[in-house]
Parts: C-alpha cells; sequence; structure tokens
C-alpha cells in the first residue's frame, strides 16, 4: 500500500517537471543548411535553433564510413551562437531527383536495390509517372544499415543534438 502511494506521488511529481518545460521553436531550413547564418534568424530570440535535413547517402558515402563533418559544423556553428540543432536523415524523395541513399544500398543484392520507386498510376493502374523513391525500411538488410548509421549518430552526438527526425514515408506503389 505504501509503495503504490509512493509510486503515484513520484509518477505526479515526474509529470509536473515536465509539464514546466516550455515548447522551444525550431525553424526548418530542409537542405538550405547555409540559411542558419542568417542575421534574421540568429537574432530572433523566440528561435531556439534549426531544424536541417541531411540525407543518408552523405552522411554514409561508403558502406560503414560515415562522414559527418557537414552535422559538427552546423552543431558547432549553431551552440557558438547559442542556438541548438536538430537534424532531420532523408533518405526519401518525392521527385525524381534520385535515390537518397547510399549507392552500396542500391548495387549490393542484399539490399534488393535498396529503395522502391513510388508510381503514380491512372485509373487502369497504368503507371503515368514515376515521383521518388522511397528506402526499403521494411527489408531486414536495409534496416539493419539504417540501425546501424543511427548508432553511429548516437556515439557521436548523444546528449549535443536536440534531435534527430525521419520524413514521412506515405508513398504510393500504384
Amino acid at each position: 500500500m505504501r509503495i503504490d502511494f509512493l509510486l503515484i506521488i513520484c509518477a505526479i511529481v515526474n509529470i509536473n517537471v515536465h509539464a514546466q518545460k516550455r515548447p522551444e521553436n525550431f525553424i526548418f531550413f530542409d537542405i538550405e543548411r547555409d540559411r542558419i547564418h542568417e542575421k534574421s534568424f540568429l537574432d530572433c530570440k523566440e528561435l531556439t535553433g534549426a531544424q536541417l535535413k541531411y540525407t543518408w547517402k552523405e552522411l554514409e558515402p561508403e558502406k560503414g564510413n560515415y562522414d559527418f563533418r557537414d552535422i559538427r559544423k552546423d552543431l558547432e556553428f549553431l551552440t557558438q551562437k547559442g542556438k541548438k540543432l536538430f537534424i532531420q536523415i532523408q533518405d526519401v524523395s518525392f521527385d525524381t531527383c534520385g535515390p537518397l541513399v547510399p549507392v552500396y544500398l542500391i548495387n549490393e543484392t542484399a539490399y534488393h536495390n535498396g529503395v522502391a520507386a513510388q508510381c503514380i498510376t491512372d485509373t487502369n493502374d497504368i503507371i503515368i509517372r514515376y515521383d521518388g523513391f522511397v528506402t526499403r525500411r521494411w527489408d531486414p538488410n536495409v534496416a539493419s544499415r539504417f540501425y546501424k548509421l543511427l548508432d553511429e549518430l548516437g556515439k557521436e552526438f548523444d546528449g549535443k543534438l536536440e534531435g534527430i527526425n525521419l520524413p514521412e514515408t506515405a508513398v504510393d506503389f500504384g
């Protein structure tokens, strides 16, 4: 009985502490990462930081070789200016710019092409056009490589980044 009472008190205190944290505002600059240098952004006290987009293929240019230089550079700059960094790992494209995954995922047969093409179809299910690529996150081999990327990011940036998010994956396969 006493333990249940203590657990309830701890839960209330925990909720109360988290409820007092104020929301923070981040501006999404997409891939226009150089915009973090704009005076209007840096001078705006209401903006806590920036959310910037980095593609999987730029973060892992070769299998198992990670390149986090751009994240480090942006994080260092923002930190010096009193701002925080929230990153988005872009592995999905919604246009025909091509896949945003490392080349080895497409070339090595173990990953089954690494991506699936999104296509727009007519009422007869005939493909009208291709409209982007989605990473085959449902493929265990592809997923294991993506988890490895997240693990490496965690090792280097744990406690330094405000957060990491992923793009939407709502696609149409016809």
